[in-house]
């Protein structure tokens, strides 16, 4: 009778490998070039799909990051070769992925653009760093500007400059004709006998001539003080323009 190794290798063959000893065929896996361990494409798609419905890891993609991604894919020429395993044209530059290099790349630009999302927040929510605001206006700037370089006030009551009026002027060094008359043009005067009251007044210890002028509508004074040396060649005004009622 022959022995049991002899009948398992007569039914092998010469194709066909002998059985194991357990009795069952057990046929030999080819080795498959660039094989996923599935193991690990389990957990990568686990984690993709995690990430998919996470929305604290980082904010949402902007549309316009998404979509450049989409016209950049759509825009890639088709791989080459067929599922037979046959290469392409000679032609051809490029091959297909192996899966496992496809998975990377999408892992890859997944977490490029969560990066980029969580850096944009992390910037913004910084302290100290300025959040964006409108631009400042032209007439804001120039208010801005008005306060900071304002004259100081005359300080003098109305009722002390309405008093002026009743009162010969006190000129001080503007009694030279010439040069009042200079001074009252520099301030948009042309008639000379515009001037309506003054006298001598300091503005934070300068010195200075206070004048009364007629405003612009009727029963409306203008008083302002400028340097003694007010001419033609400039007011010199020491305060801003005060308006009261006569």
């Amino acid at each position: 009778m022959d022995s049991d190794d002899d009948a398992r290798r007569r039914s092998a063959g010469p194709d066909r490998p002998a059985p194991s000893d357990g009795g069952a065929f057990e046929p030999e896996r080819p080795e498959t070039p660039g094989a996923l361990d599935p193991e690990a494409t389990d957990r990568v798609r686990a984690e993709l799909a995690r990430l998919a419905t996470d929305t604290d890891s980082a904010p949402q993609v902007p549309a316009a990051v998404t979509a450049r991604i989409g016209a950049a894919l759509r825009a890639a020429p088709p791989p080459t070769g067929d599922r037979s395993g046959r290469p392409g044209p000679a032609h051809a530059v490029r091959s297909p992925l192996p899966p496992l290099r496809r998975v990377t790349l999408v892992v890859g630009v997944t977490a490029a653009l969560l990066a980029a999302g969580l850096g944009a927040v992390m910037l913004l929510a910084r302290p100290g760093t300025p959040a964006p605001g409108p631009a400042a206006s032209p007439e804001l700037t120039a208010n801005r500007i008005t306060a900071t370089t304002a004259r100081p006030p005359i300080g003098v009551p109305d009722d002390e400059l309405r008093e002026l009026l009743t009162v010969p002027p006190r000129l001080g060094p503007l009694a030279e004709p010439d040069r009042r008359t200079g001074c009252l043009r520099a301030l948009g005067y042309t008639d000379p006998d515009a001037l309506l009251g003054a006298r001598p007044h300091s503005v934070d210890g300068d010195p200075g001539v206070l004048l009364l002028l007629p405003g612009t509508t009727a029963g409306l004074i203008v008083a302002v003080v400028v340097a003694p040396d007010c001419g033609p060649d400039g007011p010199a005004i020491r305060t801003e323009r005060h308006v009261f009622q006569r």
